[in-house]
């Protein structure tokens, strides 16, 4: 079953209701007991009104919570029966801790791990229930005293593992993204549910996806894939260049404007000094050593981007961009932006390469976080005054259509995001916007920036309070969503210029990070990178290497 909104339904209220009631009498039940466990717990028993209150309490709390499980066990006693793929998904449970997650076996509904929480749950209940018994002086005196002794102690091993079993299950719920929201809201992402339980998830799509219902807040009129692809792709130009003379100039106004009233004022105005750096820097004259009429012909032979950072050797003109950017902040930099200004300024070349290589390449290990997006500033300076030099000097030649249309066809990087543009040749055209060279490259609306898959794709956004919330200044409704895949479990933010003619995909990128955050916490992997504030994981193989 399928929520308005295409999450898929795991718990019903009756279910939510009957787990939210036992974890309330398991606390009141553990704690009231705890206080008899030991004498240094004894306080617990204040919760209650004093030790005579729990010691009269406690038995009804444990009576009503085994009650409680009752309700659960019967809806869920079928689907957690332990099966030979269990055993499968045991055996391989030491990968799993591991981080290999790819290495375990496709589960259903509930994996063995979750069905060994339910089981060993409602042992250990069945033992305190009748073990509770037997020393229930007000119902029950009639017992041995042999009797009552071991009874207290299988109460206590069964307290124990059930109060191990409840944290394991706790801190499972919390560990995987996206799982808490299945007692919360009832529902889960379908992308949660594909990377989690896949067979759950065949089972409860099979036969039902249809066409998904999409609410695309737009002036301009949505059309079908198909009808986009056959009448833009003949009309609209594949690939838009950057205007050196205003990229960052125009950016940096949008950063300035977003940063009012917004919770991250303070960093927007910082990026918006490095755009301004940039700008200064990217239109001061300087000699550009260009790629060989020879290479780029190979490279539209190969159908790969021709100034790939691992193929295109950075000239040593970069490590100057750097340097002029960091003595221009430093005139207005503020203390703590300073002291790393003025080490990066300090570092050696081999230590700013190696910061740039890990940088370029995905690689988050030993990567200075602070120094990364000034190293990442004079990166897109130089990326960007190259494509532009290149395309200049070899118009025909330089830069086309690639094998991989999910990546940069001048530079083979990942998009920052895309933006759905206005304009008499282009309007309700999407392009994707590279985040090192700022080259833009056409992609058909409602097509996952990272599968290519046109089937699953939905959207989410800030509501309105949310975005206020935010920023005093924060632009129309619509105009910054996360356009995500089920297919793969992707996203990536799509920015709408009918909805606001000045959005720009990286700065409005960096103000609506609570986006990402609540985006990422259903599931979502966000695909691409925004070298100015590194978001999420990186790609398993660092820099999209441009390949299909």
């Amino acid at each position: 079953m399928s929520s308005s909104n295409g999450d898929l339904q795991r718990y019903d209220d009756n279910s939510r209701m009957n787990h939210w009631a036992l974890a309330l009498l398991f606390f009141a039940a553990a704690l009231s007991g705890l206080a008899f466990f030991h004498p240094s717990l004894f306080f617990l028993s204040n919760l209650f009104g004093g030790g005579t209150w729990s010691r009269i309490l406690h038995p009804y709390f444990g009576l009503l919570m085994c009650l409680s499980f009752v309700g659960i066990f019967v809806r869920l006693r079928h689907e957690n029966i332990i099966t030979d793929a269990d055993r499968e998904w045991m055996s391989k449970a030491g990968a799993l801790l591991a981080g290999h997650k790819e290495e375990m076996p496709p589960v259903g509904r509930y994996n063995a791990g979750q069905k060994l929480v339910f089981w060993a749950a409602g042992i250990s209940l069945v033992v305190l229930l009748v073990t509770g018994i037997v020393f229930w002086h007000a119902w029950f005196p009639d017992f041995p005293v042999w009797l009552r002794r071991v009874g207290v102690l299988l109460h206590a091993v069964a307290a124990f593992v059930l109060v191990m079993t409840v944290i394991a299950h706790i801190y499972a719920a919390i560990w995987v993204k996206g799982t808490l929201r299945a007692m919360t809201r009832g529902t889960v992402t379908r992308a949660w549910a594909k990377a989690n339980h896949p067979l759950w998830h065949r089972d409860m799509t099979q036969g039902k996806r249809g066409k998904r219902c999409m609410a695309e807040h737009t002036t301009v009129r949505v059309l079908s894939p198909e009808e986009i692809a056959s009448r833009q792709l003949a009309e609209t130009p594949y690939i838009r260049w950057p205007d050196p003379s205003q990229l960052f100039l125009q950016r940096e106004v949008r950063l300035r404007q977003l940063a009012a009233g917004h919770a991250m004022r303070d960093f927007l105005i910082f990026m918006a000094d490095i755009c301004a750096a940039q700008h200064r820097r990217l239109n001061s004259p300087v000699v550009v050593n260009l790629p060989t009429q020879q290479h780029l012909a190979q490279a539209a032979k190969q159908g790969v981007a021709p100034l790939h950072p691992s193929e295109h050797l950075r000239a040593p003109l970069w490590l100057e961009d750097l340097r002029a950017l960091l003595a221009d902040l430093q005139q207005r930099a503020q203390p703590a932006a300073l002291q790393v200004i003025e080490a990066l300024s300090n570092a050696t070349p081999e230590h700013v390469n190696r910061q740039a290589d890990k940088l370029l390449q995905g690689i988050t290990l030993e990567l200075d976080l602070g120094q990364a997006p000034l190293i990442a500033a004079a990166l897109q300076v130089y990326w960007t005054r190259l494509v532009s030099h290149t395309q200049a000097a070899h118009p025909d030649l330089a830069f086309g259509r690639i094998d991989d249309t999910t990546v940069c066809p001048c530079c083979a990087s990942l998009p920052v995001s895309s933006i759905s543009r206005i304009g008499a040749s282009d309007a309700g055209s999407r392009y994707l916007h590279c985040g090192l060279c700022a080259t833009e490259w056409h992609m058909v609306r409602i097509q996952c920036a990272c599968c290519s898959s046109s089937k699953s794709i939905f959207y989410q956004e800030l509501e309105g309070e949310g975005e206020q919330a935010l920023s005093t200044a924060a632009p129309p409704r619509g105009t910054v969503r996360a356009e995500a895949c089920d297919d793969c479990g992707h996203y990536l933010k799509i920015m709408s210029m009918d909805k606001d003619a000045y959005v720009d995909p990286i700065a409005d990128d960096l103000a609506t990070v609570a986006l990402d955050l609540l985006v990422s916490d259903t599931g979502l992997q966000r695909h691409g990178v925004n070298y100015l504030l590194l978001w999420g994981e990186p790609e398993p193989s660092g820099l999209h290497d441009g390949s299909s």
